[in-house]
């Protein structure tokens, strides 16, 4: 379980992470400190608390984000019609080491 498992690895120049079992900051500080510049860090969030950590984490860090918002709706049966039940979004945040 990350970070615990991550000193057995190499050195990344890219990291997705998708999901922190509540330990985003800890990934996020060691992710940082083995990552290069110009390294690259994709996360999905599906909490607006998750959400503005990362964002705080990576803006204080000095990395440049980019925030897509994913929106699903599936249909489901309403009577004799269909309507779509929409799902909560999920945010991708695309961060880049700057050198």
């Amino acid at each position: 379980m990350a970070p615990d498992c991550l000193d057995e690895l190499p050195d990344p120049d890219r990291v997705f992470i998708g999901g922190s079992g509540g330990r985003l900051w800890d990934i996020l500080q060691l992710v940082d400190k083995r990552l290069p510049a110009s390294g690259r860090i994709v996360l999905n969030a599906i909490t607006l608390d998750t959400l503005t950590s990362a964002l705080e984490f990576f803006n204080n860090a000095g990395y440049e984000v980019e925030v897509t918002t994913v929106n699903i709706a599936r249909t489901r049966p309403l009577t004799d019609y269909k309507m779509f039940e929409a799902y909560n979004p999920v945010y991708i945040l695309a961060a880049v080491k700057e050198s």
